[in-house]
């Protein structure tokens, strides 16, 4: 193991996995939770597929942080939003996190999963 950070890099990786599996669980065909029948207004900007979500986020963080922030991935589950990557600095960890609350108003829950190294 090179560092502290490269593992625990590698243990979020495994955990949002095994995470994402259990939450693809609870989508239907459509990616959409069966469980939502009201739609927010804020999630007026979303694709209809949490994939394609967390694409657009992913590509919003890469603008914004400009290639700071190294394996980037982002994981879109119910009412969860999952950052993970790797940066040098807290900065670029925080600009990662303001672009998703920027975007999605703090409606879902976020968990910022950079790690610092």
């Amino acid at each position: 193991v090179r560092s502290l950070g490269s593992l625990l890099f590698a243990l979020s990786t495994v955990f949002l996995r095994q995470l994402f599996l259990g939450c693809s669980n609870h989508l239907g065909e459509t990616g959409m939770n069966q469980h939502e029948s009201v739609k927010d207004p804020r999630d007026r900007g979303r694709a209809a597929d949490p994939r394609n979500f967390a694409e657009h986020l992913e590509g919003h963080i890469e603008r914004r942080a400009s290639g700071r922030i190294r394996d980037l991935h982002v994981v879109c589950c119910d009412n969860l939003i999952i950052l993970q990557g790797r940066s040098r600095t807290y900065h670029a960890k925080q600009l990662a996190q303001q672009v998703v609350l920027d975007l999605t108003d703090g409606l879902p829950e976020l968990a910022n999963h950079i790690v610092v190294c």
